[in-house]
Formats: C-alpha cells, sequence, structure tokens
C-alpha cells in the first residue's frame, strides 16, 4: 500500500478506499460454504462430485453419521455398528443347541405316512425332528438316572378321594404320557392307588396298581395320560397304612404335529 500511495500521491486515501473492499471479500468467503449447501443460492448435489478416495474418512461408526462403507461382493448384510456380516440360516442356530425344543400344536389324531426322525440328546432331552406328510409322532424321552422317589407316602395322600398330582417340575410342556414307576406294600390283600389323566371322570380309562399278597412288594411300570399344558395326573388310594407307596417318574412321551 504504502509503495502505491507514493506513486500515485493517494496512499491514505486509496487504502481507506481498499479495505471495505476486503472486507466484502472475506465476508463472502465466509458465506460461500452455505451457498452450496443443501437449499443454499448455489447448492450441489452429493452425486454430482467428484468421486471420494478410497477410504473410511465418511464411514459411519456408532459414534458418528456418515456414508456407509465399502461392500465386500460376499452378500453379507450391513450391521448397525458399520461392519458387515454374513446371513445366518436361522434354521441353523437351533440344529447344534444342547436342550432346545420346538413350540408345536399338539394333536390327538395320528396320521400314517412317511417318517424321518433325526434324534440327538442333552441328557434327556430330544433336540431334532423331521416329520413328512403332517404326521404326528409321539416320541418317549426316557428321563437319567433319579437320585431317588418323586412321591412317598409321606406326600401322597391315602383316603379314598382323588388328588392332583403336580408333575411340571419334572415333565416339560407337551409331554401326552408320563411313565411311572409304582412301588406298593401293605398288610392288606386288594389295598390299591389308580391313576389317570386330569378332568377324566370314566373309569374304563384308569389304571390300578393293586397289592396281591400281604406284606409283599408290587412293582409296576404304567404309562399314564397327563394334561399337556401343566403335566398333571390324578390319582387315588385306598384308605389305609401302606407299608409302602412311591411313585417316581422314568420318563415321557412328546407329541409332535406338523
Amino acid at each position: 500500500m504504502t509503495d502505491f500511495g507514493r506513486r500515485t500521491g493517494q496512499g491514505d486515501m486509496l487504502k481507506a478506499t481498499y479495505d471495505p473492499i476486503i472486507a466484502a471479500m472475506q465476508a463472502l468467503a465466509a458465506t460461500h460454504a452455505t451457498q452450496h449447501r443443501s437449499a443454499g443460492t448455489d447448492s450441489i448435489k452429493l452425486d454430482d462430485l467428484a468421486a471420494p478416495d478410497d477410504n473410511t474418512d465418511l464411514d459411519y461408526s456408532i459414534f458418528k453419521h456418515g456414508l456407509t462403507p465399502k461392500g465386500m461382493g460376499l452378500g453379507h448384510f450391513l450391521k448397525d455398528n458399520g461392519t458387515w456380516a454374513a446371513a445366518t440360516d436361522q434354521r441353523a442356530i437351533h440344529d447344534n443347541v444342547n436342550g432346545e425344543f420346538f413350540a408345536v400344536t399338539p394333536d390327538l389324531t395320528p396320521s400314517y405316512t412317511d417318517l424321518v426322525l433325526l434324534e440327538d440328546y442333552n441328557a434327556s432331552y430330544a433336540k431334532k425332528f423331521t416329520t413328512l406328510q403332517g404326521l404326528q409322532l409321539r416320541n418317549l424321552v426316557l428321563r437319567p438316572d433319579p437320585a431317588s422317589h418323586d412321591w412317598t407316602k409321606a406326600n401322597l395322600t391315602a383316603d379314598g378321594s382323588w388328588h392332583t398330582l403336580d408333575c411340571s417340575s419334572i415333565v416339560p410342556a407337551w409331554a401326552s404320557f408320563i411313565l411311572f414307576r409304582v412301588i406298593l406294600k401293605d398288610n392288606l390283600v386288594g389295598s390299591f392307588i389308580t391313576l389317570r389323566r386330569y378332568g377324566d371322570t370314566g373309569t374304563p380309562g384308569v389304571t390300578r396298581v393293586t397289592t396281591q399278597a400281604a406284606n409283599e412288594n408290587i412293582d409296576a411300570q404304567v404309562f399314564i395320560a397327563c394334561h399337556k399344558a401343566v403335566r398333571w395326573i390324578e390319582y387315588r388310594a385306598t384308605n389305609t397304612t401302606f407299608d409302602t407307596l412311591t411313585l417316581t417318574i422314568h420318563g415321557w412321551f412328546y407329541d409332535y404335529t406338523t
């Protein structure tokens, strides 16, 4: 500015004129970015810009917004943490899960057709099954080595009346039959315990275990239909003081229906 002023002889006056121009240019530069933004006077669309560099500068993450990372060409999906992952076959998730169950609708009316049954066990629990043509399947599951009797005369009521026996702490949902071991001993002949499905009232469907000799153990295994949702049955024992009266669950049947 000094040299310019000496040449023209108007140094101070030209500086005063020039400074507002500089300030105006600076103000214009400050608004330049705003003009190119969306709804600005000179907005630029993203897809009209030059191609970006091959880097992660615009990738999004859980910490910031951004563009997606470059695809891998493997058919993967993008997770919300900004990474690609392979899709999982939902059937495969259950293939090798110990104790995995499939909830199915029970049906007491079986049909007959081709069957494929694939069984695998974690303890006593069946994991996999396949049926064809809408077949209903009952699958026996044996309980592994009970440590003691589940019920004894101390927690059974022998008074000649029907009582509910809740087996749900042992037998899982959707079991249709329960395999019991029954042991009786009494000093009388003809003492008995009768078992039936919960809610039944007729006599043809009951199962009875009876002492056939005094002071001798009667040992029997019986299948009793149970209420599938709650796993209850009913029992009735003669009004007598048994020497031995025990019930032990050894297994159950599952109903599978496709």
